[in-house]
């Protein structure tokens, strides 16, 4: 049987692509995945062409409208973040994954636990997933995505990896007829 696909925050995967040039390896959830298929790199802020490290960031913006913006300087970096974003989505369907591990509590990542939105003169207006999140549930919605917290369980991790092989199945299947 063909190995399925899998995107994955690179973090995750122990490489320093944090904002503070740190990592957040997330080891018996990778190993558990890289056994049963082959995973996809991804980190949407290195990616997108920022630095490491870089300024930390947050969601801005409004629920339905998104931003992305640098806490000390206020930058709006959602149009870099956005012009990598959706060349990559295209990316996707052309090279597809069969699932999507993300790194929670990101700005571009946050999968699982909507962050909170802030707003630009203070409190918050809201909850978004992280802008790339949400952009890949909008394009794949039946593609299951998950974060380590989710996968740190081994139950859970089985379900995902149950809907991760019917969405395999599922492409073989349209693929195939």
């Amino acid at each position: 049987m063909e190995r399925c696909r899998i995107g994955i925050s690179r973090c995750l995967l122990g490489e320093r692509v944090r904002y503070d040039g740190g990592a957040r390896p997330a080891p018996l959830v990778v190993a558990a995945l890289r056994s049963v298929a082959e995973l996809v790199p991804i980190c949407p802020e290195v990616e997108s062409g920022m630095t490491v490290p870089r300024e930390p960031a947050e969601v801005g913006g409004t629920p339905l409208r998104p931003t992305f913006h640098c806490l000390d300087s206020g930058r709006d970096l959602t149009f870099q973040l956005m012009s990598w974003i959706w060349p990559r989505l295209v990316r996707f369907a052309q090279e597809p994954v069969q699932g999507m591990v993300l790194k929670s509590n990101s700005p571009s990542c946050a999968a699982v636990v909507p962050k909170r939105v802030f707003k630009a003169g203070g409190g918050t207006a809201g909850r978004s997933l992280g802008l790339f999140a949400r952009a890949f549930q909008e394009q794949f919605p039946w593609i299951p995505m998950a974060d380590e917290i989710v996968l740190a369980d081994p139950v859970r991790r089985e379900e995902f990896m149950r809907r991760v092989r019917a969405c395999q199945a599922r492409n073989r299947s349209v693929l195939h007829g």
